[in-house]
């Protein structure tokens, strides 16, 4: 049950990683983005 326990533990915390690496991807993305529209 423990084990269990830390494996589902370590899967969520995986996953919140990946959701907030995505989002820093996102958001690096945009303001590169919205910079080069300035620019212009």
């Amino acid at each position: 049950m423990v084990g269990s326990g830390l494996v589902t533990m370590l899967l969520m915390m995986r996953r919140r990683m990946m959701m907030i690496m995505r989002m820093r991807m996102v958001m690096k993305s945009s303001i590169l983005f919205l910079s080069k529209i300035r620019e212009n």
